[in-house]
Protein backbone atom coordinates (compact mmCIF):
# COMPACT_ATOMS: atom_id res chain seq x y z
CA UNK A 1 0.00 0.00 0.00
CA UNK A 2 2.71 2.32 0.95
CA UNK A 3 4.63 1.68 -2.50
CA UNK A 4 1.04 2.37 -4.12
CA UNK A 5 0.48 5.80 -2.15
CA UNK A 6 3.89 7.04 -2.10
CA UNK A 7 4.80 6.49 -5.89
CA UNK A 8 3.32 9.65 -7.24
CA UNK A 9 4.34 11.56 -4.06
CA UNK A 10 6.67 14.72 -4.99
CA UNK A 11 7.86 14.65 -1.31
CA UNK A 12 7.93 12.27 1.70
CA UNK A 13 8.33 13.83 5.35
CA UNK A 14 9.08 12.06 8.09
CA UNK A 15 9.03 13.40 11.73
CA UNK A 16 12.14 11.33 12.62
CA UNK A 17 15.05 9.62 11.26
CA UNK A 18 14.45 6.21 12.29
CA UNK A 19 10.82 6.05 10.09
CA UNK A 20 12.76 7.94 7.02
CA UNK A 21 15.76 5.18 6.95
CA UNK A 22 13.24 2.31 7.26
CA UNK A 23 11.32 3.44 4.66
CA UNK A 24 14.66 3.86 2.42
CA UNK A 25 15.73 0.83 3.50
CA UNK A 26 12.65 -1.36 2.21
CA UNK A 27 12.63 0.79 -0.91
CA UNK A 28 8.96 2.26 0.33
CA UNK A 29 10.24 6.09 -0.84
CA UNK A 30 12.56 7.21 -3.12
CA UNK A 31 15.49 8.56 -0.94
CA UNK A 32 15.75 12.11 -3.43
CA UNK A 33 11.73 12.03 -2.40
CA UNK A 34 12.81 11.14 1.63
CA UNK A 35 12.56 14.75 3.47
CA UNK A 36 13.19 14.90 6.98
CA UNK A 37 11.01 17.44 9.33
CA UNK A 38 12.30 18.24 13.33
CA UNK A 39 8.42 17.35 14.31
CA UNK A 40 5.59 19.41 13.50
CA UNK A 41 6.93 22.24 16.00
CA UNK A 42 6.38 23.90 19.08
CA UNK A 43 5.11 27.40 19.98
CA UNK A 44 8.22 27.83 22.50
CA UNK A 45 6.62 31.85 22.98
CA UNK A 46 2.99 30.42 23.89
CA UNK A 47 5.43 27.49 25.91
CA UNK A 48 7.41 29.43 27.84
CA UNK A 49 10.16 29.00 30.01
CA UNK A 50 9.18 28.81 33.41
CA UNK A 51 11.68 28.30 36.22
CA UNK A 52 11.70 25.05 38.29
CA UNK A 53 10.19 24.55 42.10
CA UNK A 54 13.41 23.49 43.58
CA UNK A 55 11.87 22.82 47.13
CA UNK A 56 10.25 19.36 45.61
CA UNK A 57 10.27 16.71 43.02
CA UNK A 58 7.28 15.72 41.30
CA UNK A 59 6.65 13.92 37.96
CA UNK A 60 3.81 14.22 35.39
CA UNK A 61 3.07 11.98 32.53
CA UNK A 62 0.53 13.29 29.69
CA UNK A 63 -0.71 11.36 27.15
CA UNK A 64 -4.06 9.38 26.03
CA UNK A 65 -4.07 6.99 28.62
CA UNK A 66 -3.48 3.99 26.61
CA UNK A 67 -1.04 0.78 27.95
CA UNK A 68 1.32 1.65 24.97
CA UNK A 69 1.74 4.92 26.17
CA UNK A 70 3.57 3.27 29.08
CA UNK A 71 1.20 4.39 31.14
CA UNK A 72 1.49 0.71 33.26
CA UNK A 73 5.28 1.18 33.23
CA UNK A 74 4.85 4.29 35.06
CA UNK A 75 2.54 3.18 37.58
CA UNK A 76 4.91 0.35 38.50
CA UNK A 77 7.84 2.72 38.75
CA UNK A 78 6.16 5.19 41.03
CA UNK A 79 4.97 2.40 43.31
CA UNK A 80 8.61 1.46 43.67
CA UNK A 81 9.45 5.01 44.48
CA UNK A 82 6.78 6.22 46.40
CA UNK A 83 7.94 3.40 49.26
CA UNK A 84 11.43 5.06 49.18
CA UNK A 85 10.29 9.20 48.27
CA UNK A 86 6.87 9.64 49.97
CA UNK A 87 7.24 12.87 49.64
CA UNK A 88 7.94 12.70 46.14
CA UNK A 89 4.39 13.08 43.54
CA UNK A 90 4.03 10.83 40.37
CA UNK A 91 0.71 12.38 38.75
CA UNK A 92 -1.06 11.60 35.16
CA UNK A 93 -3.11 13.87 33.36
CA UNK A 94 -4.84 12.62 30.09
CA UNK A 95 -7.66 11.54 28.63
CA UNK A 96 -10.10 8.47 29.81
CA UNK A 97 -12.48 6.20 28.25
CA UNK A 98 -10.36 6.34 24.88
CA UNK A 99 -11.97 4.22 22.15
CA UNK A 100 -9.16 1.65 21.84
CA UNK A 101 -8.48 -1.46 22.42
CA UNK A 102 -5.16 -0.73 24.57
CA UNK A 103 -7.15 1.94 26.51
CA UNK A 104 -6.72 2.06 30.63
CA UNK A 105 -10.28 1.53 32.53
CA UNK A 106 -11.44 4.36 34.47
CA UNK A 107 -11.66 1.34 37.18
CA UNK A 108 -7.88 0.61 36.90
CA UNK A 109 -6.93 4.75 37.15
CA UNK A 110 -9.24 5.36 40.04
CA UNK A 111 -7.57 2.14 41.97
CA UNK A 112 -4.12 3.32 41.23
CA UNK A 113 -5.27 6.92 42.70
CA UNK A 114 -6.76 5.32 45.74
CA UNK A 115 -3.28 3.56 46.24
CA UNK A 116 -2.06 6.98 46.90
CA UNK A 117 0.84 6.04 44.06
CA UNK A 118 0.04 8.40 41.47
CA UNK A 119 -2.45 11.54 41.59
CA UNK A 120 -4.97 11.37 37.91
CA UNK A 121 -5.51 14.95 37.21
CA UNK A 122 -8.43 14.12 34.79
CA UNK A 123 -8.03 16.71 31.69
CA UNK A 124 -7.11 19.85 31.13
CA UNK A 125 -6.87 22.40 27.44
CA UNK A 126 -3.88 23.99 28.94
CA UNK A 127 -1.66 21.60 30.30
CA UNK A 128 0.93 24.39 30.78
CA UNK A 129 0.14 24.94 34.98
CA UNK A 130 0.46 22.02 35.16
CA UNK A 131 3.40 21.23 33.71
CA UNK A 132 5.04 24.38 35.35
CA UNK A 133 3.73 22.47 38.45
CA UNK A 134 6.23 19.53 37.55
CA UNK A 135 9.71 19.05 38.27
CA UNK A 136 10.31 16.76 35.04
CA UNK A 137 7.81 15.22 32.15
CA UNK A 138 7.62 11.30 31.85
CA UNK A 139 6.36 9.53 28.50
CA UNK A 140 7.66 5.57 28.68
CA UNK A 141 5.96 5.18 24.88
CA UNK A 142 5.89 2.31 23.61
CA UNK A 143 6.31 4.06 19.55
CA UNK A 144 5.80 7.78 18.87
CA UNK A 145 6.15 9.70 15.31
CA UNK A 146 7.50 12.77 17.37
CA UNK A 147 5.96 13.26 20.89
CA UNK A 148 4.23 16.71 21.41
CA UNK A 149 4.09 16.09 25.16
CA UNK A 150 7.79 15.95 25.48
CA UNK A 151 8.20 19.31 23.38
CA UNK A 152 6.00 21.08 25.53
CA UNK A 153 7.37 19.71 28.77
CA UNK A 154 11.50 20.63 27.47
CA UNK A 155 9.76 23.95 26.21
CA UNK A 156 8.61 24.57 29.46
CA UNK A 157 12.49 24.01 30.23
CA UNK A 158 11.82 20.31 31.88
CA UNK A 159 14.02 17.83 31.99
CA UNK A 160 12.21 14.54 30.24
CA UNK A 161 12.26 10.94 30.75
CA UNK A 162 11.55 9.23 28.07
CA UNK A 163 11.96 5.42 26.21
CA UNK A 164 14.78 5.05 24.02
CA UNK A 165 12.47 4.67 20.62
CA UNK A 166 12.21 6.73 17.54
CA UNK A 167 10.08 10.31 18.20
CA UNK A 168 11.34 10.22 21.98
CA UNK A 169 15.37 9.64 21.72
CA UNK A 170 15.25 12.85 19.38
CA UNK A 171 13.78 14.77 21.61
CA UNK A 172 16.32 14.43 24.78
CA UNK A 173 20.42 14.55 25.19
CA UNK A 174 21.14 11.63 27.90
CA UNK A 175 22.43 13.26 30.83
CA UNK A 176 22.09 16.83 29.68
CA UNK A 177 18.26 17.55 28.94
CA UNK A 178 16.96 14.21 30.70
CA UNK A 179 17.10 10.31 30.62
CA UNK A 180 16.19 7.79 28.26
CA UNK A 181 14.85 3.95 29.42
CA UNK A 182 14.29 0.65 28.19
CA UNK A 183 10.93 0.00 26.24
CA UNK A 184 8.45 -2.48 28.79
CA UNK A 185 10.96 -1.68 31.45
CA UNK A 186 9.71 0.02 34.70
CA UNK A 187 12.90 -1.09 36.87
CA UNK A 188 14.89 1.23 34.23
CA UNK A 189 12.17 3.47 34.36
CA UNK A 190 12.17 3.75 38.36
CA UNK A 191 16.19 4.22 38.33
CA UNK A 192 16.39 7.61 35.54
CA UNK A 193 13.65 8.71 37.40
CA UNK A 194 15.47 8.34 40.89
CA UNK A 195 18.07 9.92 39.38
CA UNK A 196 15.99 13.25 38.74
CA UNK A 197 14.56 12.78 42.54
CA UNK A 198 18.25 13.22 43.60
CA UNK A 199 19.62 15.57 41.44
CA UNK A 200 21.41 18.70 43.38
CA UNK A 201 19.59 21.99 42.08
CA UNK A 202 22.70 23.51 40.25
CA UNK A 203 22.37 19.89 38.13
CA UNK A 204 18.79 20.46 37.57
CA UNK A 205 18.67 24.21 36.89
CA UNK A 206 21.23 23.29 34.20
CA UNK A 207 19.16 19.85 32.96
CA UNK A 208 16.29 22.55 32.91
CA UNK A 209 17.88 25.30 30.67
CA UNK A 210 19.49 22.69 27.73
CA UNK A 211 16.26 21.09 27.61
CA UNK A 212 14.40 24.77 26.47
CA UNK A 213 17.40 25.95 24.42
CA UNK A 214 17.78 22.19 22.57
CA UNK A 215 13.67 22.46 21.57
CA UNK A 216 13.70 26.64 20.91
CA UNK A 217 16.84 25.58 18.34
CA UNK A 218 15.79 22.58 16.59
CA UNK A 219 12.22 22.30 17.15
CA UNK A 220 10.86 25.52 17.28
CA UNK A 221 7.82 25.76 15.04
CA UNK A 222 8.93 29.71 13.95
CA UNK A 223 12.09 27.47 12.17
CA UNK A 224 9.72 24.58 11.08
CA UNK A 225 6.51 26.47 9.17
CA UNK A 226 8.95 27.97 6.58
CA UNK A 227 10.16 24.82 5.20
CA UNK A 228 6.14 23.59 4.93
CA UNK A 229 5.87 27.02 3.00
CA UNK A 230 8.62 26.99 0.89
CA UNK A 231 7.66 23.38 -0.40
CA UNK A 232 3.95 24.20 -0.73
CA UNK A 233 5.44 27.36 -2.89
CA UNK A 234 7.57 24.99 -5.01
CA UNK A 235 4.71 22.55 -6.02
CA UNK A 236 2.22 25.51 -6.43
CA UNK A 237 4.33 27.38 -8.83
CA UNK A 238 5.35 23.76 -10.11
CA UNK A 239 2.05 23.00 -10.89
CA UNK A 240 1.30 26.08 -12.33
CA UNK A 241 4.29 26.42 -14.62
CA UNK A 242 3.08 22.92 -15.86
Amino acid sequence: MYHIALKKASQVWFLNKDDKLLFEQRSLVDKDKAYLLNGEGIDTDHFAYAPIDYSKRSFILVARLLFDKGVREYYEAARKLKKKYPQVSFKILGFLNVENPMAVSKNQIWEWAESGVIEYLGFANDVRPLIKDSTCVVLPSYREGMSITLMEGAAMGRPLIATNIPGCKDLINEDETGYLCAVKDSNDLAAKMELIINLDKDKLSQMSLKSREKIFKEFDIANILPKYEDVIDSLLNKKHNS
